[in-house]
Formats: structure tokens, C-alpha cells, sequence
């Protein structure tokens, strides 16, 4: 928008009104949360198996500290607060667990990995349920540069 009111003028430089850096005493209050989750997940006495750095988040915002998910979840792994996410299939019928693994990133490559190993022991299913995670999220106007183009080209064949 600013490019066509002055293109003369127009320039990508811009000064950052933010800062990059947390200060010491953010970082500090990050990591108290952090360690408090952590002591919760150790207790075995308590049912808490993971982290839920959402929780951490709003308890940093009642506290006046505004920080991003991913800040949290970098520093909990800089700090061995994070555990890695397991892959798993489980049969609807029967709730065996019939695959799991330990992957670096959820991917959907991992998950036809997955879906290969499984089906080779076990056979085609009926169905595969994937839950509606991310790694199979379609959405239009965010995930698909490649299907605009070629819906435009279609449309081009079809008017000529």
C-alpha cells in the first residue's frame, strides 16, 4: 500500500520498535515457571505428564510478562523442561496401542512412516483417523501458493 501512494519513496528499511532480547529478570521468571512444571511432572504422586506451557504463558501474563508460546517452548528446551511428542496409532475396537515412536518434529511424514509400518503388520483399516493434527491442517489461503496458481491456470485454459 505504501509502495503504490509513493513508489519514489517507498524503502524496506524500518527502524524495530521492539526489542529481541528478553531481559534477564523475563528469562529468570520463564525459568522459575518452567522448573515449577518440571517438579509437578517429577512427582510421582501426581498424575502430571507433560508440560503445558500454555499454562506457564497465562501465568506469566497475570504476572504482567507478555512472552510468545515458542519463546517458552525454546527456553524449556534449552533447560531440559521438554519432552518429545510421540507418534501413535491406536485401534478404535480393540484401544491396543498398535505403533508408537519417538520423533524429533511431528511431521506428516513421520505419520505415513507410521501408517506404512502399521499397515504392513496389521493390513489396510477401514479407516484412519487422523485427529486433526496440524501436520494435516489444509488451510487455503495460508498453506496453498501451489493450488491459487493452478486453479488461474485452469481458469486461463478454460476462457481461451
Amino acid at each position: 500500500a505504501q509502495y503504490r501512494r509513493d513508489p519514489e519513496n517507498f524503502s524496506l528499511a524500518y527502524q524495530r520498535e521492539t526489542t529481541t532480547r528478553l531481559s534477564a529478570s523475563v528469562d529468570e521468571e520463564i525459568e522459575k515457571e518452567l522448573m515449577l512444571e518440571k517438579g509437578l511432572i517429577n512427582d510421582q504422586s501426581l498424575p502430571i505428564t507433560s508440560y503445558n506451557y500454555s499454562a506457564i504463558r497465562d501465568r506469566l501474563i497475570k504476572r504482567g510478562i507478555k512472552v510468545s508460546l515458542s519463546t517458552i517452548i525454546n527456553r524449556a528446551q534449552g533447560l531440559g523442561c521438554y519432552q518429545l511428542r510421540p507418534i501413535t496409532s491406536i485401534d478404535d475396537f480393540s484401544r491396543k496401542l498398535l505403533f508408537a515412536d519417538f520423533v524429533r518434529k511431528e511431521t506428516s511424514w513421520a505419520h505415513i512412516q507410521a501408517a506404512e509400518a502399521l499397515m504392513s503388520i496389521y493390513g489396510i483399516p477401514l479407516q484412519y483417523y487422523v485427529d486433526s493434527l496440524r501436520v494435516f491442517r489444509f488451510v487455503q489461503q495460508r498453506d496453498s501458493v501451489w493450488r491459487k496458481h493452478v486453479r488461474d491456470c485452469f481458469q486461463i485454459l478454460k476462457s481461451w
